[in-house]
């Protein structure tokens, strides 16, 4: 029988992810942030990319958010450029 051995900072840091995603539907200018990213070609970030591993090259930090290129892209700007 084995026993995993739980990592403390890793359950710190899932709370603080699932803390902060479910502030961004709260938060009265994120409708406004989605506008302006989906512009530039990118989208909110789904709770299960910003829980996974392995995944930091396919997430865009940007106005205290995380992104991820959009399936279609629609816009040619970059979100550094703004």
């Amino acid at each position: 029988m084995s026993m995993d051995a739980i990592d403390g900072w890793r359950t710190y840091e899932e709370r603080q992810i699932r803390e902060g995603f479910a502030t961004r539907e709260t938060d009265p200018n994120f409708p406004r942030l989605v506008a302006n990213a989906k512009a530039r070609g990118f989208e909110p970030a789904p709770l299960s990319a910003l829980l996974a591993t392995g995944n930091n090259n396919d997430l865009y930090t940007w106005q205290g958010r995380v992104w991820v290129k959009c399936k279609e892209e629609l816009g040619q700007m970059s979100l550094a450029q703004s």
